[in-house]
């Protein structure tokens, strides 16, 4: 996917820059958004109001086929579970499970969190991705847009030789 194509999305007609995360995916992301030092890559947009990071999972032994998609599911699901019944989450209707990913939207406090888990086999190895979108305020479809755009994005860095 290029850049051209996520402009407009998402609700910004922001340029899109891409990223490369820990040296072995890339995603898109809006320009925008400004990359904070973290453990993990984070970032925060201009107005501070969006707040965006991504997390990998990965096993550390070597593998020759992608992690059987119905896995993912089942970790993600009794993850947004977990969100509801242990952490206080309020969870919005609009669980979205794709060819490769899951979604879904959650009311925390005063912010909605937009979740966003894949998994690629990237280097002999199976990673899952996770993808968490902060925005203070109501949920909004066009956030959940955003994020899928992003994930959707996502794609193995090619390595020179």
């Amino acid at each position: 996917m290029s850049t051209e194509d996520l402009k407009g999305t998402g609700g910004t007609d922001a340029n899109w820059s891409i990223h490369c995360i820990d040296n072995i995916y890339l995603v898109s992301i809006p320009e925008n958004w400004k990359v904070i030092k973290s453990d993990r890559f984070r970032t925060v947009s201009d107005i501070k109001n969006t707040r965006f990071s991504i997390t990998n999972y990965q096993g550390t032994e070597p593998e020759t086929t992608p992690m059987p998609f119905a896995e993912l599911k089942g970790w993600s699901l009794k993850m947004f579970n977990d969100f509801i019944t242990e952490g206080e989450y309020e969870g919005i209707d609009d669980l979205d499970i794709g060819d490769n990913y899951i979604y879904r939207a959650f009311k925390v406090d005063d912010e909605t969190q937009y979740y966003f888990y894949t998994s690629r086999l990237i280097l002999d190895h199976n990673v899952i991705i996770a993808l968490i979108l902060r925005v203070d305020g109501t949920y909004d479809e066009k956030e959940a847009a955003l994020i899928k755009k992003i994930g959707k994005s996502i794609s193995p860095k090619v390595l020179s030789i």
